[in-house]
């Protein structure tokens, strides 16, 4: 099963390689569970329901920050971000080849595969950001 994985990647690190600049594709590490944690302890009488939608929406609008960055106006995405989409009001799609292509991507990002230089998957850790913006908002 890996060795097919591993050959799946290979080709799409060929395919993103060959397309130049007109495919980026990213890995996003989001920090979900640490902003959560950290806000937990910051505003322990805060509803844990509350501040979980608040961090799934906050996580969404930093996602298309950088999605706008790069041009994208539609986003395809699995099931667990169709919900932090939703929260922040952005129109998603789901259950498509593209959404296919992004767990090959997040395997090559978990796997820490070697993707040379210039590297064709953009590593992005919204961690700290995510975790600031939550704290903000918490203490409202």
């Amino acid at each position: 099963m890996v060795e097919a994985r591993r050959k799946v990647a290979a080709r799409l690190l060929e395919e993103i390689a060959e397309a130049g600049g007109s495919l980026c594709a990213l890995s996003i590490r989001t920090g979900v569970a640490d902003a959560l944690a950290e806000a937990r302890l910051r505003a322990p009488y805060a509803p844990s329901s509350m501040l979980r939608r608040r961090c799934l929406r906050l996580l969404a609008l930093l996602i298309w920050e950088v999605l706008e960055d790069h041009g994208v106006g539609r986003v395809y995405c699995d099931r667990e971000l169709v919900e932090a989409f939703a929260l922040a009001g952005i129109r998603v799609g789901s259950a498509s080849y593209a959404v296919e292509l992004a767990d090959v991507i997040a395997w090559l990002d978990f796997r820490r595969w070697p993707l040379g230089r210039p590297s064709p998957v953009v590593r992005l850790d919204f961690s700290e950001t995510l975790a600031s913006r939550l704290l903000k908002e918490a203490g409202r």
